[in-house]
């Protein structure tokens, strides 16, 4: 919408106070005519999270990126890898390093199946992998796990976490 377009623009201005403010009041908008879990919504809570995160304020962003995730089920693969990766990132960064696991092994598990049905060029998501793999092996070792058995917890976690995906994707 354009308040959205609006704070986008005060934004790469450096008017991040500005920006905020539109993007609370398209929100706003959003919430009273398409419901908080539209599609335009999650696109608003998107650059709400890139402004704070471009603030330094990680906890802010993170409960921006997760508002997405409602309004972005329903988009492709390629969308809900970048959703997620958002939304873990951020919670890393905040500390809070469960929903980070969480939203972290939610990524790599989209961003799996964009690498694989691609046909296409897929560098970026190439590239993501590695990072996602990155934060996760992280918040692995950090719980205590070793660098050896990793990848066998990953290969696990992700398994998990896809069933979980799935049971989602089949609620009305």
């Amino acid at each position: 919408g354009l308040l959205t377009d609006k704070g986008i623009c005060k934004e790469y201005l450096g008017k991040r106070g500005e920006a905020l403010q539109d993007f609370r009041s398209a929100i706003a908008i959003h919430g009273k005519i398409l419901g908080s879990d539209s599609r335009q919504a999650a696109n608003t809570y998107f650059w709400m999270g890139m402004s704070y995160m471009g603030g330094g304020n990680a906890s802010e962003a993170a409960v921006c990126f997760e508002k997405t995730i409602p309004g972005m089920r329903c988009g492709v693969a390629g969308d809900k890898w970048k959703m997620y990766w958002n939304a873990g990132c951020s919670f890393q960064s905040s500390g809070d390093y469960e929903k980070a696991k969480e939203y972290l092994l939610k990524a790599y598990v989209h961003n799996q199946a964009v690498i694989k049905e691609a046909t296409a060029f897929v560098d970026e998501e190439r590239r993501y992998e590695v990072e996602i793999k990155e934060a996760l092996r992280a918040i692995y070792e950090m719980e205590g796990g070793n660098r050896r058995s990793f990848e066998r917890w990953l290969r696990r976690e992700a398994k998990k976490a896809e069933k979980e995906e799935k049971q989602y994707e089949k609620l009305p």
